[in-house]
């Protein structure tokens, strides 16, 4: 905006909205692109080596081509030519995060925060560094900030009831997976966690009725389908969770843990002969599958 204000082009508002297909590009591609930005970054440098603006779209470079040692470097020049930027301080805690320094990720993030309280998004990237800190009281301080700040922020709540479940809050943790899952989808973490504790806490109309929506939203959900069985099996719906079991399986037949379900449905309703063949499915699409390899055997061994 800047470069415009500097020529004299006047800027309005308008209605006509203008979409960006810059990373819809063969892998090849994006990456002659990301090469040639690097090149722009670096003559920038050597052009205005004074300006923080530079080193930090260098470090942006850098950063997306997975040089984090020279993504922080340029961070770091930048901060030193602008100490006060929110917004280098932020990308400076998000690579030393990604390089496992999660004391410098957390004081970066702690000064971003200092000088702008309203960044949901490095609110949330400090709840997760403190997480992975171990500090699960000042993590679910911030992520609940940063859930204030933007409810729809992605993974705030996911990240929430992680942190929730670990500090024993098991009956908070189900309500912020579940926020999770209709806001932002069924991921695969977020999903069985949510099934699980649901399961666990004998919420199982709760898990049902949040789990039936989301196959009406993602019919085509593999993992979806596998929760909603589990669902219906501990509810005592054998058929049910069978047939729910059987679609997943159908939708992906590497879903090992769906073999393994319609397998121990089987046995539960006495299909012995199914329930080998599921187990050995299971087996297929994963041979370490412990659980599978030893309900295969118990099984084999009783016909």
């Amino acid at each position: 905006m800047n470069s415009l204000d500097r020529v004299g082009v006047r800027r309005v508002l308008c209605d006509i909205p203008i979409h960006h297909y810059g990373r819809v590009l063969s892998p090849e591609r994006f990456r002659s692109k990301q090469t040639y930005y690097l090149s722009l970054a670096g003559k920038k440098i050597l052009e205005h080596a004074d300006d923080a603006k530079s080193h930090f779209e260098l470090g942006n470079q850098l950063h997306e081509l997975g040089d984090y040692q020279g993504a922080l470097e340029a961070y770091r020049k930048a901060l030193e030519i602008e100490p006060d930027s929110s917004v280098i301080l932020a990308n400076l805690g998000s690579i030393c995060y990604k390089s496992g320094d999660f004391s410098s990720a957390k004081e970066a993030y702690q000064r971003a925060l200092e000088l702008d309280p309203c960044r949901a998004d490095t609110t949330r990237n400090l709840g997760v560094t403190l997480t992975n800190m171990g500090d699960n009281e000042g993590a679910i301080e911030q992520l609940a900030k940063a859930a204030q700040l933007d409810p729809d922020l992605f993974d705030v709540h996911g990240a929430l009831g992680v942190v929730l479940e670990r500090a024993g809050r098991a009956s908070e943790a189900v309500v912020e997976y579940r926020l999770a899952l209709e806001k932002d989808g069924p991921g695969t973490l977020t999903l069985r966690s949510f099934t699980r504790l649901a399961i666990e806490l004998g919420r199982l109309e709760l898990g049902s009725s949040v789990l039936r929506e989301l196959q009406r939203r993602y019919p085509d959900s593999a993992e979806v389908a596998n929760s909603l069985g589990e669902m219906m099996y501990h509810a005592g719906q054998l058929s049910e969770a069978a047939r729910l079991f059987a679609r997943a399986a159908q939708l992906d037949e590497r879903l090992a843990v769906a073999w393994n379900n319609l397998g121990v449905s089987n046995v539960s309703m006495n299909r012995f002969k199914d329930a080998v063949d599921c187990f050995r499915k299971c087996l297929a699409a994963e041979p370490d599958n412990a659980s599978a390899r030893a309900n295969l055997l118990e099984l084999e061994k009783s016909l």
